[in-house]
């Protein structure tokens, strides 16, 4: 077939090249231009790129004759042609009255724009649509002074809504660039036939030395004569004109639906668009323009139709600006500006069709280089969190000690409790890193260059990997990740479900990406490798070139063979694209009012998991196994049952030995049922595939790598691959004949890739194939030779099909070496076990299974021996941290070590060892709550129980040494307000023990004054209340704000003004609202079922019954609690010490999660309570923690620091395991009905009202001290510079100087 394409621009050249590889086709190009890549004109004109233009021969056409379907060009020549294509692209438009401007159309162009701005002084740019604020922010780069003149109301407002547009506007003005809008041009000034001015209609002139002009383009469409033409040529969505069907148009000159486009992305989909139809390949263009400026430090993502209808989802801080439109779930329109990590997830959801929640779509991210402030503790005297870490390091390790050295806590006083919390953190490993050096430009250029072609978890144990061993910046490193996000941890995939926000699941540290040696390019995916140019290609066409390649593509989910198997309602799991289409689909039949029942085909690791997933949403849940029980290649046959049974137990039907042959669809084509080789059919709204993956080798095969046998790249022992200069490692790489589809061998490979980089001789040790799995709550753990494959080996096996429990040991013939194992419903001994194999137990096997017997405490470890596979670290490492390092608890060790912060299975272990080490070098570590006891909180709080001891004087008298300090005072208040509520906290000598909020049951300001916070149950207010509170504000002038916790707060309250304020709130039904105490804070809930139409039960009124059950509930540090009405989960339960979450069937319950500075995601303790059993729950789980916990210890840390964490904590709340469970009832009853108002009894005793003056000796007098200065209509504290202003001056003194 020939092809004749008239026009040699992107578009065409991209046809060309499709249809050139193509025997059956004749292409010729007629252009009046070589071919150059115009996306890359702005960035040669910022000075980041070179620019370049091809070597074709240039032949014009000059006619076109449809009747003898001939194009003749400007020489005479006549091209014949079967099929004529148009890719004609546009021509600049230049208004009346403009002269002696540049364009910026082609190289030459660029080329003259680049000369002029360097003899520029300032720039003028014409024209504010893409290519204008592209090039004012280029130029801006460049260093040239630049005026942007734009006839709209905001910039891109032909491409954007107006909110969106002043946005890119103020961008724009921030990088530097003088922004006119609303003007009307009248002319241009020349002088010496150059540019001087331009003049505009009202009389303003906007000088400059170098004017562009940027006014928008015209299709050239002067050769398609006969053809129907408008605004372009008009062909149909095959790109094929009306009019004659042997013609068609692509790019810049195609109107498609009445509509134009003008970017680079869109001329090359119409490129490959008609390549695909002319070759009788389906095709379909996108729905959607992309349209990208990043030029100058402006990033702006312009998606799809401004006016777009649907569901619309906002982000809006004072950086960012992101606007999507979201139809059916899908993204359709969005608009993104300074965020351009959320622009590459939006394009990349956009172009998949991915379903998204609207809720969870522009959640915060954790991912981006943040500025941090310099934390300053002591105000005083200006000491910062940094000094008191110097000083603490330096052998300062208490408050006094930390007084003398930097002055901290020896002015008002007020910052001692946060000195005191600071050395505590500092004790227990929670100290700043100390940042790295980071490399310099002049290293970087030096530097070779590392392509890592994959973005997953590997990949980032890699790049981490060398980037900590590359002292002297050797390499630098681009990551190509083909998803739009940081590298994630798959392993926890299922914890999207219970509300996890994907971001949480984030690898590593995000420095790691902030590093300059390190480039990660997300939402990009390499389509081809030359091994001999030494470069990739990315699919927009980008060559990169490299030194060393590293392929960590891993794998993607197998799906059999199955019929209807891409049907409506199929799914794989493997991405949390993957994760998320499915949980919207399930959530949208639910919304439908149906029953969904879930199949997923493959009961091996993920289909479990998958299991999980479906049976979290709610869905009934059928697992389908080909194999004769589940897990075959973890479990033998006894494993396999015992696991069938406890999965069962949790409402999960299972089916082994079962070939799954078709799916059955409805007449809209959706799944309906799954057909099976032996039984009857299946239910089936949703059907998982989790039936295994394979090795991603499609750019090793492509690039003549050496593949193996069953797939995978191979490598050798290095991991290198058959070609020098590339490597492969994680589930692409096949090694010693096998693709290793585990994390921990996956680890191993970028360790040893980074070691070989450096010079090093690393080799592949083998893998280990552990795993330790929670798989729908149950227990699962194999290592070693588990199946018993060793010649001449014995199992020792026990099982309690009772309790739900096989353990099996495989020994060697003399029963001493541990060989492996096999741990179903109790994995305990696992990680006392796995670093054992292959040595001798040194103890009766038997102990090891047996419910009583040995734990991991027992064992003494070689040093080689393996404790963390995930990050290879041995039991010698963890010894040497402890004793060569200095690090004296887990965090630390963890933290130095990395050991224990992937899975997490290996922590117990880690612990032995640590307080092993410890007791070897006579270190004890101390409980002890300060100088003054020797006892720790938990024990403390017994004893005050036990004795009945009410005053801090008889504890201290007869359980401590000395008169007390600002550690153990506050603590004692607390046990004592926890064990006798009914105290109040300012009663007799209770008043002094208390912190410096709880003194005046308010929180202190930066400037000496509090605010104020009544409760809100619920965050339920009536416009009475609201009315109160906004008059008290008002009367009082104070500054109002809206609370995370669904309350007002209100700032700027003199001490001498707080008995007022609250008898104000009190007589209008406000209590005080406990901000101010280590105590219950807020039960945070959405609106739940009285109004929301996804609501299952009434959120607002268990969060009422929750805090005004819990109120004043005084504990070791602050409580939050949430209440979902719904999985949607908007009262963001799972980030609170308590959360509630409806379903239902009543309620499930999630303890130990917190924000803050190390924020933590609730874990689920127990599912589909009633009112009474959760309230029971609750009580005993909050009681159960103030007995226990140490200081200033959030619930979050307290879980994991308690031996059993979480498992321990269930059987104590929910089984009574240790057998308070009635004495912790009683203890909050006792709460419950002794409860009173701190504010309301204050304002009832003289005596306490008497402490609130500002001046003991005046106390109708107010502080004169204070200033304030009002922005945004309320008063804030003036800043030292506004005081200056602010303070009367003296001019003179009392007496005036006479001279005589």
């Amino acid at each position: 077939m020939r092809v004749v394409i008239i026009g040699g621009g992107m578009a065409g050249r991209r046809l060309a090249e499709m249809l050139g590889n193509e025997p059956s086709y004749d292409v010729t190009v007629l252009g009046d231009e070589p071919s150059y890549n115009r996306g890359r004109l702005t960035e040669y004109v910022a000075g980041r790129a070179e620019v370049a233009s091809g070597n074709e021969t240039v032949k014009a056409a000059a006619a076109v004759d449809r009747a003898r379907r001939i194009v003749r060009d400007r020489d005479g020549t006549e091209y014949p042609y079967d099929r004529l294509v148009f890719a004609t692209g546009a021509v600049p438009v230049v208004p009346d009255g403009v002269r002696g401007g540049q364009l910026l159309r082609s190289v030459d162009d660029a080329r003259a724009v680049v000369a002029g701005a360097g003899q520029a002084r300032r720039a003028v740019v014409l024209g504010g649509g893409v290519l204008g604020v592209e090039t004012a922010c280029a130029l801006r780069e460049r260093g040239v002074a630049v005026t942007l003149v734009h006839d709209g109301e905001t910039l891109l407002d032909k491409t954007i809504r107006p909110s969106a547009g002043r946005r890119v506007t103020r961008a724009v003005r921030q990088l530097g660039v003088e922004v006119l809008l609303n003007t009307k041009l009248h002319d241009t000034e020349l002088k010496d036939g150059r540019f001087r001015a331009l003049r505009l209609q009202n009389g303003r002139q906007v000088y400059g030395e170098l004017l562009v002009v940027a006014c928008g383009v015209k299709p050239r469409t002067d050769l398609a004569t006969g053809l129907t033409v408008r605004n372009g040529i008009v062909v149909d969505r095959t790109l094929t004109s009306p009019d004659d069907p042997r013609v068609h148009a692509i790019g810049d000159c195609a109107e498609v639906d009445g509509r134009l486009t003008g970017t680079v992305d869109s001329a090359w989909a119409h490129a490959e668009a008609l390549a695909q139809y002319l070759m009788g390949q389906p095709a379909e263009l996108p729905d959607h323009e992309v349209v990208r400026v990043t030029a100058g430090g402006l990033d702006v993502l312009v998606l799809g139709e401004k006016d777009e209808a649907g569901e619309v989802v906002r982000l809006e801080d004072g950086t960012r600006y992101v606007r999507a439109v979201l139809r059916d779930g899908v993204v359709r329109s969005a608009v993104a500006v300074g965020a351009p990590e959320v622009a590459a997830e939006l394009v990349l959801l956009a172009d998949r069709g991915t379903p998204v929640v609207a809720d969870g779509l522009l959640g915060e991210p954790s991912d981006g280089p943040k500025t941090k402030k310099v934390a300053t503790v002591c105000r005083c005297n200006g000491v910062t969190r940094a000094a008191i870490e110097a000083a603490w390091r330096g052998g300062a390790d208490s408050v006094a000690g930390i007084a003398a050295t930097t002055r901290a806590t020896t002015g008002c006083g007020s910052c001692t409790g946060a000195v005191g919390e600071l050395l505590d953190r500092f004790r227990r490993g929670e100290t700043e890193p100390v940042p790295s050096r980071r490399a310099t430009m002049a290293e970087l250029n030096k530097a070779k260059h590392v392509v890592v072609v994959g973005g997953g978890m590997v990949a980032h144990r890699l790049v981490e990997a060398l980037r900590q061993r590359d002292t002297e910046t050797t390499y630098r490193i681009t990551v190509f990740a083909e998803e739009p996000r940081l590298p994630y941890d798959r392993v926890a995939l299922t914890s999207y479900f219970s509300g996890r926000d994907p971001q949480d699941l984030s690898l590593g540290e995000p420095e790691l990406w902030d590093d300059p040696a390190v480039n990660l390019r997300k939402g990009v995916q390499i389509m081809s490798i030359d091994t001999t140019a030494k470069t990739v290609t990315t699919a927009r066409g980008e060559q990169v070139g490299y030194d060393e390649l590293v392929l960590a593509t891993g794998s993607s989910a197998f799906v059999p063979p199955v019929k209807n198997n891409d049907a409506q309602g199929c799914f794989v799991y493997r991405t949390i694209d993957d994760v998320a289409a499915l949980r919207v689909y399930v959530e949208r039949l639910k919304s439908e009012g149906k029953q969904v029942n879930g199949v997923v085909v493959g009961g091996g690791l993920l289909g479990l998991e998958a299991a999980g997933a479906l049976r979290a949403l709610g869905a009934g849940t059928k697992v389908v196994e080909f194999a004769p029980r589940l897990m075959p290649l973890q479990v033998d046959e006894g494993g396999g049952a015992a696991l069938s049974r406890l999965i069962e137990g949790l409402d999960v039907e299972v089916l082994t030995a079962t070939q799954c042959q078709r799916v059955k669809l409805t007449s809209q084509g959706a799944a309906r049922a799954m057909a099976v080789a032996d039984g009857p059919d299946l239910p089936a709204d949703v059907v998982v595939f989790a039936t295994g993956v394979r090795p991603r080798d499609e750019l090793g095969r492509e690039a003549g790598l050496e593949i193996g046998e069953r797939g995978g790249v191979v490598v050798d022992e290095a991991c290198r691959t058959s070609v020098p200069g590339v490597w492969a490692i994680g589930e692409v790489a096949c090694i010693e004949g096998r693709v290793w589809g585990l994390i921990a061998p996956g680890y191993t490979m970028a360790e040893i890739v980074a070691d070989r980089l450096l010079g090093g001789e690393a080799t592949f040790p083998g893998a280990d194939t552990s795993t330790k799995l929670k798989l729908l709550g149950v227990d699962v753990a194999s290592f070693g030779d588990a199946f018993g494959a060793t010649e001449g080996a014995l199992d020792i096996v026990y099982a309690d099909p009772v309790a739900g429990v096989y353990k099996k040991l495989v020994l060697s013939d003399d029963a001493r070496t541990l060989l492996g194992g096999i741990l179903v419903g109790d994995a305990s001994a696992y990680s006392g076990l796995r670093p054992m194999v292959g040595r001798e137990l040194g103890a009766d096997p038997a102990a090891f299974l047996l419910p009583e017997g040995a734990g991991p405490v027992q064992l003494e470890l070689p040093d080689d021996a393996p404790v963390c596979s995930c990050n290879n670290v041995s039991a010698g490492t963890i010894r040497c941290a402890v004793r060569d390092e200095g690090c004296t608890d887990i965090k630390s060790v963890c933290g130095k070590t990395k050991a224990g912060t992937s899975c997490g299975s290996c922590l117990p272990i880690v612990k032995n060892l640590l307080n092993t080490e410890l007791t070897k070098a006579g270190v004890e570590v101390s409980k002890a709550l300060c100088e003054h006891f020797a006892l720790s909180r938990a024990e403390l709080f017994d004893v005050v129980r036990i004795t009945e001891l009410r005053t801090f004087s008889e504890i201290v008298e007869r359980h401590g040494t000395g008169r007390g300090c600002d550690i153990c005072k506050p603590v004692v208040a607390s046990i004592l307000a926890s064990i006798d509520p009914a105290g109040h906290v300012l009663e007799g000598e209770r008043a002094t023990l208390q912190d410096t909020n709880d003194h005046v049951m308010a929180n202190m300001q930066k400037d000496g004054t509090y605010s104020v916070v009544p409760r809100i149950p619920g965050g339920e207010i009536t416009p009475e209340g609201l009315i109160t509170i906004g008059e008290v504000a008002r009367d009082f002038g104070l500054y109002t704000k809206i609370t995370g916790g669904q309350r007002v707060d209100l700032f700027g309250a003199r001490i001498e003004q707080l008995p007022a304020i609250w008898k104000r709130l009190v007589d209008a039904g406000f209590e005080s609202g406990h901000a101010y105490g280590k105590a219950l804070r807020t039960v945070k809930s959405c609106v739940g079922s009285t109004w929301c139409r996804y609501g299952v039960q009434d959120s607002v009124g268990m969060a009422i019954a929750l805090e005004l059950r819990y109120r004043g509930l005084r504990s070791p540090h602050k409580l939050k609690l949430g209440v979902s009405g719904c999985a949607r989960e908007c009262a963001e339960a799972r980030g609170k010490d308590v959360g509630v979450i409806a379903t239902e069937k009543g309620w499930n319950l999630y303890v130990g999660g917190n924000g803050g500075m190390t924020p933590r995601h609730a874990e689920l303790l127990a599912s589909d309570l009633s009112d009474e059993e959760l309230f029971r729950a609750i009580d005993r789980f909050l009681m159960y923690y103030i007995r226990t916990g140490d200081r200033l210890q959030r619930t979050s840390v307290w879980m994991r620091e308690l031996e059993g964490g979480l498992d321990h904590v269930r059987d104590v709340v929910l089984n009574d395991s240790l057998g308070i469970a009635a004495d912790l009832d009683a203890a909050m009853a006792q709460h419950v009905d002794s409860y009173v108002d701190e504010w309301q009894a204050t304002l009832n005793d003289p005596a306490k009202l008497a402490r609130f003056v500002s001046f003991v000796n005046a106390p109708d007098q107010p502080d004169a001290d204070l200033r304030y200065v009002v922005e945004r209509n309320q008063p804030r504290p003036a800043t030292p510079a506004e005081r200056g202003q602010l303070e009367p001056v003296l001019l003179a003194g009392p007496r005036l100087e006479v001279r005589r």
